[in-house]
This record gives structure tokens, C-alpha cells and sequence, in this order.
């Protein structure tokens, strides 16, 4: 399984409004699926995050599950979408040069970096092993931890699966 014990992964993921949002997106994929990330990588403008509490964040959740992945706060201008997907397809490049399967994390970020990172890994014919969105059926009063939203309010979807 990509992503487990005998391959190299890595979970790129935006700050973005929420910081729930991107936590338990990372609690859910860490709970529910196999894939096992020895990389965190997070890109963050100044506008949506501080970095320190997230970066204790994802150690606090990794720690729950027995992985030692170190977190890098990639700085982005705020706005700079088309730059931020540069970004990632730079880091996604050279990941997969190093032989690692590929997870992102898209509940949080904002739509237009989403998309400019879908556009730019796209051109040059990349495809992520995994898209991960947690998805909530209801929107207003959920900004608490994972674990303190009731499961049959949530859904993970790994967007990249089912398109070989």
C-alpha cells in the first residue's frame, strides 16, 4: 500500500482559514486509511496560519499513531496561488524523483491555490496517489478536534482513487 510501511510518503496540505480543518483532515486520513506519511509539508501564508501551532498540531496527531514525520512550513505569498502551485510541483517532483507516493490535503486550502495546484501538477502529467477531502454534512459549530466530531457527520474521500 502506498504510503505504508515499505514505501517512502509524504502529506502536502494549505493553511487555510481553518486549522481545524487541515488538522482533521489529517487525523481522519491517519485513522482511516493505510498511508503513512514520512514527510509533512504544509504551504502557508502569512494571512491563514501560524506556523507553530501547527506544526505542533500534526506531531501531536502523528505522535497518536506512531510516525516521526517531520513538518516544513513552506512560506507563500499571500494571493500568489499560480506561485504556490509552482511550489508544490516543484516539491511533488522532487519527491517522486526520491521514490515517494504522494498524498494531498485539500479540506482547508483555499480554492484558488487548490485549483492552481491541480493546474500545475496536471501539465506536466502528474497525478497525486492520493486526494484527500473530509468532507462534514453539517457546516456550522464543528470547529473542534477530530475525535469530538460524531463519525456520521464526516467522510473522508481519497479524490484520486477509481481514475486509472
Amino acid at each position: 500500500m502506498p504510503g505504508g510501511d515499505d514505501s517512502p510518503a509524504a502529506y502536502i496540505t494549505c493553511a487555510g482559514r481553518s486549522g481545524w480543518a487541515m488538522l482533521n483532515t489529517y487525523h481522519a486520513v491517519l485513522k482511516g486509511t493505510a498511508f503513512r506519511p514520512r514527510q509533512v509539508h504544509i504551504l502557508a501564508d502569512p494571512l491563514c496560519a501560524d506556523a507553530v501551532p501547527l506544526i505542533m498540531g500534526f506531531e501531536l496527531i502523528s505522535g497518536r499513531y506512531g510516525i516521526d514525520a517531520p513538518v516544513t512550513i513552506h512560506e507563500t505569498a499571500p494571493d500568489d496561488h499560480r506561485g504556490a502551485g509552482m511550489l508544490v510541483l516543484s516539491l511533488v517532483r522532487d519527491l517522486i524523483a526520491e521514490g515517494y507516493t504522494i498524498g494531498i490535503g485539500i479540506t482547508a486550502g483555499r480554492k484558488a491555490t487548490i485549483a492552481a495546484i491541480s493546474f500545475a501538477l496536471a501539465r506536466e502529467g502528474i497525478m497525486p496517489d492520493h486526494l484527500y477531502y473530509l468532507g462534514l454534512k453539517k457546516g456550522e459549530g464543528i470547529a473542534r478536534p477530530y475525535p469530538m466530531i460524531p463519525l456520521h457527520l464526516q467522510a473522508l474521500h481519497d479524490l484520486a482513487e477509481g481514475w486509472e
